[in-house]
């Protein structure tokens, strides 16, 4: 991003390298506040310098207002995290009779198929759990917010990791 904004000409980037284009060398303060940001040091979610720059500037704002309280999404995606991490609790993910031939051959392949499935599951869910639980940090931080909608709603999703249901339910592999 500095090198696009620097060092190249305008009329050579593309619409994403123009929005995140860095036109002058960050202060090293700003480059270390950025990589040790405490809402995604350890799971995510990333996001651009650019985004960072205006975020801690005060420029968070889309569409001339200002940028509403993060409280209620960060409270929703709280919540989804705390629903992926009640699974794992209700079903613990046991990986021991999979690899057990026996265990395999005395159960139809729909069995073993939907046990791996289940388990699978419910090992994503430690993830979608973590992912989920650092959007929702940033969003109380006032990070994410990403304009307002056609209805004038905000969209708190500048900087979301994972939608668990576009993943779960995806027909591609590249979701």
């Amino acid at each position: 991003s500095v090198y696009d904004g620097t060092h190249r000409k305008e009329e050579d980037l593309n619409n994403d390298q123009k929005l995140l284009a860095i036109r002058r060398t960050p202060s090293l303060i700003e480059y270390l506040s950025y990589t040790f940001c405490f809402t995604s040091i350890l799971s995510g979610p990333t996001f651009n310098l650019q985004d960072y720059l205006k975020f801690i500037n005060g420029a968070n704002s889309e569409q001339g207002k200002p940028a509403p309280s993060g409280m209620v999404p960060a409270l929703l995606k709280f919540l989804t995290a705390a629903f992926f991490i009640t699974w794992t609790f209700v079903i613990p993910a046991d990986w021991e009779p999979f690899f057990d031939a026996e265990w395999r051959e005395s159960h139809s392949f729909f069995y073993v198929a939907g046990y791996l499935y289940l388990i699978c599951f419910i090992t994503r869910c430690n993830y979608y759990f973590a992912w989920i639980l650092a959007d929702s940090v940033s969003n109380l931080a006032g990070f994410g917010f990403s304009g307002y909608d056609e209805q004038g709603g905000a969209k708190w999703d500048k900087i979301t990791n994972v939608n668990p249901l576009k993943c779960e339910w995806s027909s591609s592999l590249k979701v």
